[in-house]
């Protein structure tokens, strides 16, 4: 194991629990915690990594945890507002006994409420430590200390013996980037600072793949010739089918070694994939393979006149009315051209390649067509997705239907706005329609 890794890994670990670290990550909305009906809730996003520690036959466990701030209660300071929350983290045994644990508390100040609505862009906690192989439990607990109110996630992990005899590999980091570096930071394993992506999200700027990982138990003869080995990264689509294979062939440095790649997927369209990596120790014929998967939100592949048509009409929720008819009156091969200035003009950060305005918005629509969809529209052509991508998820919702005319109704309130909306269903049939369609005309959209 390389000796800057290994000096980073011990400094980790002889600070106890209290590593820590905070990154900016964009907002995406894969894998939320299930929602009661249609209400959206905080989505949280937890990464657990193992790699073969440095001494004795313990593990490396490195556990990421995106912490969404913008669901905290902010209240009024001298300052403008903040908000302040306590996150933990702890690692039980079969017998349900803890062996490692942490607990942070961390404040979240702005100047503007405003500012509370577009803050998009949470917290990282990184955790790590040295455990035996086995199987734990996970938990993780998170209290905003102005409500009281919890939030609780368990995982049930398994940690492999990378001291075992055959060839092994680690866990696949997916990162937003990699790059060499000589930084002492908790970020940098073996002269590679890795900004790791939590919710494993890409597209909409963010076009390249980044995958670390370690291969262990090369055979390797310092004083003797040895054979390449070969590294295969494969990666399938959610039906299955190989979208992209990039073999690559490697000389080996000793019986350990990194691997860290970037694949470009730009051309892959919206959706889940898993990518597997193989590798083949050529010397001895012996082979292995992890697996983890990523997401990609990438609605602007392979349009048709069509397409640009439908996403063009999907601007009436942010763009003006002059902007609309101005895009629509363009000749069909520069409509795309128009659209993409449309964006680049609202874009919060144009100095990134991420556009976050754009993202959360087109996030928002994909919320909007998988919940509120019913057989006379998609979700962003209804009432409930109109306000949805407008102003994002309120804060409670309540259902319920009348015992005279079987009618439903549902109420979404947004307390931080002082506003309240009421869809009622006539018919059963999940048409739910705004009881006052003139309270959303004064309506922008905002990133709350």
């Amino acid at each position: 194991m390389d000796s800057a890794f290994s000096t980073n890994m011990k400094q980790a670990i002889s600070q106890g629990m209290r590593v820590f670290f905070f990154l900016l990550l964009s907002h995406t909305a894969i894998f939320p915690f299930p929602s009661n009906y249609d209400a959206e809730r905080p989505v949280y996003y937890f990464e657990f990594l193992t790699f073969s520690g440095v001494q004795g036959e313990e593990t490396f466990l490195e556990i990421f945890s995106q912490i969404p701030t913008k669901n905290l209660q902010f209240i009024k300071c001298e300052e403008g507002f903040y908000a302040s929350y306590e996150a933990s983290i702890t690692l039980h045994d079969g017998s349900n006994i803890r062996v490692n644990g942490i607990s942070y508390i961390d404040s979240v100040k702005v100047p503007s409420l405003d500012d509370i609505y577009t803050l998009a862009k949470p917290h990282v906690i990184r955790f790590s430590c040295l455990v035996p192989a086995g199987e734990y439990q996970a938990k993780f607990r998170l209290t905003d200390l102005e409500t009281l109110s919890v939030t609780t996630f368990s995982k049930k992990i398994v940690i492999p013996n990378y001291r075992e005899s055959g060839l092994k590999l680690s866990d696949l980091q997916i990162a937003s980037s990699i790059t060499a570096s000589e930084e002492n930071s908790v970020l940098v394993k073996n002269n590679r600072k890795i900004v790791p992506n939590v919710p494993r999200a890409f597209g909409m700027g963010l076009d390249t793949v980044y995958v670390y990982s370690e291969v262990y138990n090369l055979s390797y003869k310092p004083k003797e010739i040895t054979k390449e080995f070969l590294a295969t990264y494969t990666i399938k689509n959610a039906k299955g089918k190989i979208v992209k294979s990039v073999p690559l062939s490697f000389k080996k440095p000793a019986d350990t070694c990194v691997l860290s790649v970037g694949i470009p997927v730009h051309k892959l369209q919206s959706g889940q994939y898993e990518i597997i990596l193989n590798v083949i120790d050529q010397d001895n014929k012996q082979s292995t393979e992890k697996s983890t998967h990523f997401n990609i939100m990438n609605p602007f592949n392979e349009l048709s006149d069509l397409d640009i048509n439908k996403l063009i009409s999907q601007l009436r929720f942010i763009a003006s009315s002059q902007e609309l008819q101005e895009l629509k009156s363009l000749p069909a091969n520069e409509r795309l051209t128009g659209f993409s200035k449309f964006w680049v003009e609202r874009d919060p950060t144009p100095d990134t390649k991420l556009n976050e305005i754009k993202n959360e918005y087109y996030r928002r629509i994909i919320y909007a067509n998988e919940y509120y969809s019913n057989p006379w529209g998609q979700g962003w052509e209804t009432d409930r997705g109109a306000v949805y991508i407008k102003i994002g998820s309120p804060e409670y919702i309540d259902r319920f239907r009348t015992a005279f005319n079987n009618t439903t109704y549902e109420i979404w309130e947004y307390f931080k706005l002082g506003r309240k909306y009421t869809f009622i269903d006539t018919e059963g049939f999940g048409q739910f329609r705004l009881m006052n369609p003139l309270k959303t005309m004064d309506l922008e959209f905002t990133l709350y």
